[in-house]
């Protein structure tokens, strides 16, 4: 549909039609951001008080995985676990023996397997989380956890479209939980800021669903509060969907399942749809060229694809950064380039590093994103501010259920900053 004349857009928005959300970006805590390279700022947080991980680990299906949001999306079943609003955990005092504190992880494949990771601050006395109904391994100190299959009794098989994860305790179980993460590693996992996909926490809010109208993107401006954060480009994009959990030190040929990929309704036939690699844990040093199989459209299932261009990725990369935008030679940025007379992704069936980084436990994401508006930032402290009607007519559509977020070119050295904006979209 649309508006069919200025006349009619004018009626639309000064009827109520419109919308308009701010947004800001820290970068503080994933190290120094170096000039001529691309970030991801859709995983970092819109706080301040940041350490050293993302605010969003893609593909992670545990909506408020942190307890930042309370104990939204869990319940809590008994009178021993409790919020911790302090530290934005969740803690349980010893008492009868339960599985009082859950969650419902969706969507997620049936016959597939799942990795859970967890943080216990603080803990004595046993405990575990359950998938499914399946236990995990036993823990009765503090630390950092994984169930992933390597350790006996821990291969957690998803049974339906749904999945429920329980913390189970003993009855002398007393501590803290914080961080639950959920993966189908390797998986695509689709993304919406509508109901219970991944990306409802992290996109910026752009009014719900318009549908039979169309929604466009008006106005876009953004500033940053420190001097070397600019000159940049802030790139707006809507994140289609994750590959979560690419081992960085495999030099292996890594399969991808796509067994969500029909859930990924925006953009059906994969046109204008792109991809980009993403650092979600620094995975060390090497500089390995790059490789992709994939499927340019639903019409063309049974051709690979592969890269237009050798790729390579840089040695180091800190978290946030898309590994191979640099300003050597193989670089490119920040979608990885497609194959000659290629103009879509529908899906990847395969990624291969010529050799692995050298951090055992490194990872990468690989994204399905789809470029919106670019917007240069000139100078710290000034408003950058695009009018995609008059000064670049354009209106670029945003799709119900869109996630949207931020990619970031930098054109100067920065260590910390925090970048601010606002985007104003009208419906009709």
């Amino acid at each position: 549909m649309g508006w069919t004349s200025i006349d009619d857009m004018v009626n639309k928005i000064t009827s109520g039609k419109t919308y308009r959300t701010d947004f800001s970006k820290s970068i503080a805590g994933i190290g120094t951001t170096v000039a001529g390279r691309w970030y991801d700022y859709t995983m970092l947080p819109i706080i301040t008080t940041y350490t050293a991980n993302p605010n969003h680990y893609y593909g992670n299906l545990v909506d408020n995985y942190d307890f930042f949001n309370g104990t939204t999306d869990w319940t809590i079943s008994d009178i021993y676990w409790a919020w911790d609003s302090a530290n934005n955990r969740v803690t349980r005092t010893a008492g009868a023996a339960s599985m009082a504190l859950k969650t419902t992880v969706t969507p997620t494949i049936s016959g597939a397997q799942y990795t859970l990771i967890y943080s216990l601050p603080t803990w004595a006395n046993a405990m575990c989380v359950v998938f499914d109904g399946k236990p995990g391994l036993s823990r009765s100190a503090a630390g950092t956890y994984k169930d992933d299959g390597s350790n006996a009794n821990t291969f957690f098989i998803a049974t339906s479209s749904q999945a429920v994860i329980e913390i189970s305790s003993s009855s002398t179980g007393a501590g803290t939980i914080d961080g639950v993460q959920c993966y189908c590693e390797h998986a695509f996992t689709p993304y919406s800021s509508n109901g219970s996909m991944p990306g409802r926490e992290i996109s910026f809010w752009h009014g719900g669903d318009v549908l039979p109208e169309t929604k466009h993107l008006m106005n876009m401006g953004a500033w940053t509060n420190l001097i070397a954060s600019a000159p940049g480009v802030m790139l707006l994009v809507d994140i289609v969907g994750v590959y979560p959990r690419i081992y960085a030190h495999s030099g292996s040929a890594q399969l991808l399942r796509n067994d969500l990929i029909s859930s990924q309704t925006r953009y059906p036939d994969g046109n204008k749809v792109r991809t980009y690699l993403v650092t979600s844990t620094a995975p060390g040093a090497t500089t390995p060229n790059i490789q992709l199989s994939y499927t340019k459209s639903p019409g063309h299932v049974g051709t690979s694809h592969s890269l237009g261009a050798t790729v390579t990725d840089i040695a180091s990369p800190i978290v946030s950064h898309i590994p191979y935008t640099t300003v050597a030679a193989g670089s490119f940025g920040p979608f990885l380039p497609l194959g000659q007379g290629d103009n879509s992704i529908w899906s990847i069936e395969s990624l291969t590093l010529s050799t692995g980084h050298t951090t055992v436990g490194g990872m990468l994401d690989l994204v399905l994103a789809v470029p919106l508006a670019y917007l240069p930032i000139t100078a710290a402290f000034y408003a950058s501010e695009r009018d995609f009607l008059n000064q670049l007519p354009s209106l670029p559509q945003i799709k119900d259920g869109a996630c949207l977020g931020i990619l970031y070119f930098t054109g100067a050295v920065a260590a910390a900053s925090q970048y601010q904006g606002y985007i104003d979209v009208g419906w009709g």
